[in-house]
């Protein structure tokens, strides 16, 4: 009798536990939590060249998706491309010969079948819009996505899925995931600033395959759970240790992670606003 009542004096104070983080994980994120992401994101962005040094920006954006699993290519998308490609994705949600899939509250537009028509677009990310006007990164994502992929042996790649996301008021957190086991490149643009309404979440260095989830939430998420509000570090004498980065992007900006990085999509945890 006195070890089934022991035992119980174990479970319920973690059943407990887990309701209370399950309460705060839904949470609108505090602006004192979108300024530390901020800061981390800042440290991911390496500065962008002023002449003809784009491969030293290539190779700092290839050193943290080696060491973190992710990169952030601050600038990505012009003022005029940021407009261009909010006109497509409303054309493409409103079509009823798109596929849009609801999911949590989020609606995924993938026009993946159709991504020959989005060719040009995806190319002239980080050049020249049709104004003219010039963006920070050098055409960023082709180069990036051959200089990763040369890095690996000059294995052979291509895009196989194009999406639209639009994260509406009142969605709910994705469970965490990988996009793949293999190596290969998710990258998400921002289209306008992201901030509660539902930025992606990264557990950086959880790339290497052998890593399990549970690997990556001990200690680190629990550790994020009971330091409310302090700053997301990305420096850590600890290489396998795993930072969870809150991709709280500018309009325009990218970030673009290793696809067996695990990860989720946060909900937009407010009902005031449009997504």
């Amino acid at each position: 009798m006195r070890k089934i009542a022991a035992l119980a004096a174990v479970v319920i104070p973690s059943s407990y536990a887990c309701v209370s983080y399950g309460e705060y994980d839904r949470r609108e994120l505090a602006l004192s939590e979108v300024h530390a992401a901020r800061k981390s994101l800042a440290r991911l962005s390496p500065v962008e060249p002023k002449s003809n040094t784009e491969s030293k920006s290539t190779q700092k954006h290839l050193q943290n998706l080696n060491r973190f699993g992710a990169t952030i290519l601050a600038g990505s998308l012009s003022s005029e491309q940021v407009r261009q490609w909010n006109e497509k994705t409303l054309v493409a949600f409103s079509s009823p010969d798109e596929r849009n899939v609801p999911m949590h509250g989020r609606i995924h537009c993938d026009v993946s079948i159709k991504s020959s028509k989005y060719n040009e677009d995806i190319a002239r990310m980080g050049g020249e819009d049709s104004n003219g006007e010039k963006c920070n990164q050098d055409e960023f994502l082709p180069q990036l996505v051959r200089a990763y992929f040369a890095q690996r042996g000059g294995m052979p790649y291509k895009l196989t899925q194009l999406q639209f996301l639009n994260a509406k008021s009142g969605s709910v957190n994705q469970i965490w995931h990988r996009d793949n086991t293999a190596p290969g490149l998710t990258v998400l643009v921002a289209l306008c600033d992201v901030r509660s309404n539902g930025p992606t979440e990264l557990l950086l260095k959880s790339h290497g395959q052998e890593e399990s989830l549970w690997a990556a939430f001990k200690g680190e998420v629990m550790e994020a759970f009971r330091s409310i509000g302090g700053e997301n570090k990305i420096a850590t004498k600890d290489a396998s240790s795993f930072r969870p980065l809150l991709a709280c992007l500018n309009v325009g900006d990218a970030v673009a992670y290793d696809s067996r990085i695990l990860h989720r999509g946060r909900g937009f945890n407010s009902h005031g606003g449009g997504g």
